[in-house]
């Protein structure tokens, strides 16, 4: 409690301040780590994951309470030799490497992009260490990595060399139905990789558009034979995060071509597909709309050109 209290001072400190008493807050925690990696190699190796893990997991709980991203990027620059030691030395073993991946998340969470070069020291090292201790805590870290820079078109090269390197290395331990049950943690977090790279490097940046792209289909600029597989897939991103996408592209249709309550019904079966609704239960709200649209070429035409992104130049 001590702790939380004191994370949640730091948070409202500034930049400067926040650095050196997160300093001091992190050197008790700090201090036995480091005097036991000082040892060496070989005494570090011989420690029970109890012996290191009681301190990481205290680091963690700072990195995760304490919501000051400049101060704790410094901090987790300043720790990352001692933490390259532990990974180093005790990859094979699971529980420490739980522990300081957990911290690692926090870290990458509360810092977002002010981590620099921290993230990528970070990432190069679990991707080498996968390929010969294959720990789901590595390919959860990375997946957290994703879920935070995704958006990032910078980044798009670096994500992608991220996945490549471990998805390709599971895949070759996941080759019966006797290993996906074996290690089930494995393949969870092994496809939790490429899937939420799809949602956060592709969807989420390009979401917007997207959506308006699918309710045009829906609208008109797709044959009605489409209907089924548009709404499917309307449907399955709106269960990501773009009701509200949904909303805005709706509203863009002017209200002479489609009547308002013909749209919130629309919009009301989205919401309820959010809420876990079975989308078939709900097609007759989205087919009415589509229906309506599609009543005539210049009802059609307005949607069209509604709904039509200016960077794009769909041919209907």
């Amino acid at each position: 409690m001590f702790c939380f209290l004191l994370s949640m001072v730091i948070t409202e400190l500034p930049p400067d301040q926040a650095k050196k008493a997160l300093e001091a807050l992190c050197l008790p925690v700090v201090t036995p780590l480091q005097e036991i990696i000082n040892q060496g190699p070989v005494i570090l190796g011989q420690k029970g994951a109890r012996e290191l893990t009681v301190h990481i997991d205290r680091l963690a709980y700072i990195f995760r309470y304490v919501n000051h991203p400049e101060a704790v990027a410094d901090a987790i620059q300043r720790l990352w030799p001692m933490f390259k030691a532990i990974f180093d030395v005790g990859a094979w073993d699971m529980r420490t490497m739980e522990s300081l991946c957990k911290a690692c998340k926090y870290a990458v969470r509360t810092s977002g992009r002010y981590m620099g070069v921290t993230i990528g020291a970070m990432l190069g090292e679990i991707q080498g260490l996968y390929q010969q201790h294959q720990q789901p805590c590595f390919l959860y870290l990375s997946s957290e990595v994703i879920k935070i820079f995704g958006s990032d078109s910078s980044c798009s090269e670096y994500l992608r060399n991220l996945i490549a390197a471990p998805f390709s290395r599971t895949t070759c331990l996941l080759t019966s139905i006797q290993d996906f049950t074996a290690r089930p943690d494995v393949a969870d977090d092994c496809f939790l990789l490429p899937s939420r790279c799809i949602r956060d490097s592709i969807i989420v940046p390009r979401g917007p558009t997207i959506t308006r792209i699918l309710i045009a289909s829906l609208t008109g600029a797709l044959p009605s034979s489409r209907f089924e597989t548009v709404t499917y897939a309307l449907g399955a991103l709106v269960r990501v995060q773009a009701l509200q996408w949904a909303k805005e592209a709706v509203s863009l249709i002017p209200s002479s071509a489609v009547k308002e309550a013909k749209s919130m019904r629309f919009l009301q079966a989205l919401s309820d597909a959010t809420s876990g609704v079975n989308l078939n239960t709900l097609m007759a709200p989205i087919e009415e709309l589509s229906d309506f649209c599609r009543r005539n070429r210049t009802v059609q035409e307005i949607v069209q050109g509604a709904l039509r992104p200016q960077e794009l130049d769909l041919v209907y």
